[in-house]
């Protein structure tokens, strides 16, 4: 008996050649059957662990992450809580300085504003000091 060869007709995946495609025929699924693999076997415990390693050290980022976020805030709140501090002080400060209408020559408006101060709330007058403080500050 001659052994013949397959026809194109008589092989779907022949038949998909010659017509110029290159997907077989396509196939009949029975009434009820799914087109998704079903796994054969169980995954293996080093797969688990490994899974569960990932899982944990997610878990470990996100507590990291969400600390890191409350640290932001906590820092945010205390530099707008300095900032209005500041800009208080500075307000206070400014008005202080610009009390003092004239300057002594050759001093800022805060040396005079100190000078005055210091002058008002002892009664006495710190210009020996203020001789010693210009020599030392000459000689450095």
């Amino acid at each position: 008996m001659v052994k013949r060869s397959a026809s194109p007709i008589d092989d779907p995946k022949l038949s998909a050649k010659a017509v110029g495609t290159t997907d077989p025929a396509p196939t009949v699924l029975a009434k009820g059957s799914s087109t998704k693999r079903k796994p054969t076997k169980k995954p293996s415990t080093k797969s688990t662990e490994n899974l569960r390693q990932v899982k944990n050290e997610l878990a470990a980022c996100a507590v990291d992450l969400f600390r890191a976020r409350l640290d932001n805030d906590r820092l945010l709140l205390q530099l707008h809580t300095m900032t209005a501090m500041n800009k208080d002080i500075s307000t206070k400060y400014y008005d202080l300085l610009y009390a003092v209408q004239d300057k002594y020559p050759g001093e800022t408006r805060h040396e005079t504003a100190k000078k005055l101060i210091l002058k008002g709330a002892t009664g006495t007058d710190y210009t020996a000091w203020e001789e010693i403080m210009t020599k030392v500050r000459g000689q450095s």
